[in-house]
C-alpha cells in the first residue's frame, strides 16, 4: 500500500491508519513525500513513533515532479509503476475560497480510478 504524505496533519493521520491496516494484515508500506525540499531521512524521523507502536516496517521516498502542478500526475506514475493496490491520502476540508486555491490532489486520484484510495480526514 502507498502512503501519499505531505507533512500535514491529515497526512500524519493518513499513515497511522494506514499503518494500523498493515500491522494487522501484515502488507507492505511505502510511504512517498511528493516535492522538493525534505529528506527522507526527516520522514522517518515524524513517523518513527507510530512505526515503532505498530512494529512495521515502511520504505519511505521522495519525488520531485517535474512540473509545478505535478504531485498527483507523480503519484499515478508511481501507483501504476509499483503495482499498488492501495492508496491512503489525508484530506483537509476548506472553504469555498480555499478550494479555489489548492489543487486537491486527493479528488485528482479518486477521479482517475487507478486503485482504491482511501481518504483520511
Amino acid at each position: 500500500m502507498l502512503v501519499a504524505y505531505d507533512g500535514s496533519d491529515a497526512a500524519v493521520r493518513a499513515a497511522e491508519f494506514a499503518f494500523s491496516r498493515a500491522a494487522k494484515t501484515g502488507e507492505r508500506v511505502d510511504v512517498v513525500h511528493v516535492g522538493a525540499g525534505v529528506d527522507e531521512r526527516s520522514i522517518r524521523t515524524e513517523l518513527a513513533e507510530e512505526l515503532v507502536r505498530e512494529s512495521i516496517v515502511a520504505t519511505v521516498e521522495t519525488i520531485d515532479p517535474e512540473d509545478g502542478d505535478g504531485t498527483a500526475d507523480a503519484l499515478a506514475e508511481l501507483i501504476g509503476r509499483n503495482g499498488y493496490e492501495m492508496t491512503f491520502v489525508g484530506y483537509e476540508s476548506y472553504d469555498l475560497l480555499g478550494r479555489l486555491r489548492h489543487d486537491s490532489v486527493t479528488e485528482s486520484l479518486l477521479e482517475r480510478k487507478l486503485v482504491p484510495v482511501t481518504v483520511v480526514p
